[in-house]
């Protein structure tokens, strides 16, 4: 950032500089000092462009940052922190890019029976068990998700980023999550 300022401050001193000779260009009336202030314009017009460039780089840099998608372990550890074992598979996920656009985050993974059980330590969740099909029809579980149950149990909570969505298989081995908001 400084080196932008820094620049920055050259172009001002440069185009000060610019009317200057300019100005005595034409008040002396110098061709000499009109090429000067010319050649010390197009100077200046270099800096510019350079510190725009530079400006701009530093900005799409913090940008593509900003913007950037997670990956599917990185959306469970910042939703769960990191899994107490290695038993977590991420199958499919999505993350939110701007979140007025992407309305949801969506995570399906298989899992053990013990870490589904520290998943749902952290909250409190409403829960009634539903059709296996309804949860087949979510955005990136496909029509192999949850084949070898016939039920599965829903849970939800409202929280202060939206409403939590748990679809976990019966044996606590597949679990899909999505946060509306």
């Amino acid at each position: 950032m400084h080196a932008i300022v820094t620049w920055i401050l050259i172009c001002i001193i440069l185009f000060i500089a610019v009317v200057v000779l300019a100005l005595m260009a034409i008040v002396r009336r110098k061709l000499k000092l009109f090429i000067a202030a010319t050649a010390l314009f197009f100077v200046c017009m270099g800096c510019g462009v350079y510190t725009l460039l530079k400006a701009g780089v530093k900005v799409l840099g913090i940008a593509t940052k900003t913007f950037a998608l997670e990956d599917g372990e990185h959306i469970y550890e910042r939703t769960w922190g990191k899994p107490a074992s290695s038993c977590v598979q991420i199958l499919e996920y999505r993350d939110a890019t701007i979140p007025i656009v992407d309305f949801e985050i969506c995570l399906h993974f298989k899992t053990c029976p013990d870490e589904v059980a520290r998943i749902l330590a952290g909250k409190e969740y409403t829960s009634k068990v539903v059709d296996a099909r309804v949860a087949q029809t979510l955005p990136l579980a496909g029509s192999k998700s949850f084949a070898s149950t016939p039920s599965v149990i829903y849970l939800s909570a409202d929280t202060e980023h939206g409403r939590e969505e748990l679809y976990i298989s019966a044996d606590s081995t597949e679990v899909y999550y999505r946060n509306v908001w």
